[in-house]
């Protein structure tokens, strides 16, 4: 994917996110601190996806994607 090349960016704008997210508490900006919490969770998912394709973990996953679901109470019949 590739995404390992940004991995110092996300832990950048992790860092100014919690930053953010401090600063909102103190100054009690509840606006600053949301944004602040919202782009520290976002880029601390894309640092933990990194992670688990760093350690082959999303490879398992790949079928379920493939795969369709079923929908509850249906019914399949084999078709002549």
């Amino acid at each position: 994917m590739g995404s390992a090349h940004y991995k110092p960016v996300y832990w950048f704008v992790f860092l100014v996110g919690m930053i953010g997210a401090a600063f909102g508490v103190v100054e009690l900006r509840a606006e600053m601190a949301v944004f602040g919490l919202i782009v520290a969770s976002t880029s601390g998912l894309l640092l933990l996806r990194i992670r688990a394709e760093a350690l082959g973990r999303l490879d398992g996953l790949d079928h379920l994607e493939a795969r369709g679901r079923a929908m509850v109470g249906t019914l399949t019949a084999p078709r002549v």
